[in-house]
């Protein structure tokens, strides 16, 4: 269900990005928190959402939204960015996130068109005054406490990484988190590992660092292997 209010005023843009986390959630009673406001009226704001209860600790599903821009574009781009701050602050604090979580929303005929960068994030116009709430789509524990997210986590990667992650970070960190986000072992280290090597780039004396990172933990992971071997002839 949703209310709106519409107000003559010049339309501004807007968007919205469902997130889904896994088992790990952020410890907070709270329902909404305010991630960034600026002196031209950008407000950027974290929901959590749920059918039954209510704050972060018990969300089925988070969405982040961002408003007060004067275009698509700079809506898009911001949403974009924002994917790509929470994506880095969650893996951090180790807690799996899916900002493209099936089924993808449904946009309306003023809405930007689905991006393949970021299939989940909906770039819509929005007159000022109007009000809306979408909920829709829920999904049917270990715990990072909101405040140290939003004091610690979140700012240290704002500032790092102030205009965003390149392509190919970005594409790391999705596979980052699809490896938290399963409890198997075998898996979680293919997608470690397949994570590490997108970092990788041409340049293979750049990247020695990576690639002898990634031969320790190869050589480790055989050693393991073969001692499970050795201990299932055994029993």
């Amino acid at each position: 269900m949703s209310t709106a209010t519409v107000a003559s005023e010049p339309v501004t843009y807007s968007f919205r990005n469902r997130i889904t986390l896994g088992d790990k959630k952020l410890e907070s009673d709270e329902v909404t928190c305010t991630l960034h406001e600026s002196d031209s009226g950008e407000i950027v704001t974290l929901f959590a959402l749920r059918r039954t209860g209510v704050g972060f600790s018990t969300a089925d599903w988070l969405r982040v939204e961002g408003r007060g821009y004067e275009s698509s574009d700079q809506a898009f781009e911001a949403g974009k960015r924002w994917r790509q701050y929470l994506s880095v602050a969650f893996a951090r604090s180790g807690i799996a996130a899916d900002f493209d979580p099936t089924p993808l929303p449904k946009r309306g005929g003023g809405d930007r068109l689905e991006s393949p960068e970021a299939p989940g994030l909906v770039v819509y116009p929005q007159p000022s005054g109007l009000e809306v709430r979408v909920d829709s789509w829920a999904e049917g524990v270990v715990r990072r406490p909101l405040e140290i997210f939003l004091v610690e986590d979140l700012p240290t990667v704002r500032e790092a990484i102030p205009n965003g992650l390149a392509r190919r970070l970005e594409l790391a960190y999705t596979t980052f988190h699809m490896a938290l986000a399963t409890n198997k072992p075998e898996i979680r280290y293919i997608l470690f590992v397949t994570a590490v090597e997108a970092l990788i780039d041409d340049d293979k004396e750049k990247n020695q660092a990576i690639l002898d990172a990634l031969t320790k933990a190869m050589g480790i992971r055989k050693v393991i292997k073969r001692f499970r071997i050795g201990k299932s002839k055994l029993m």
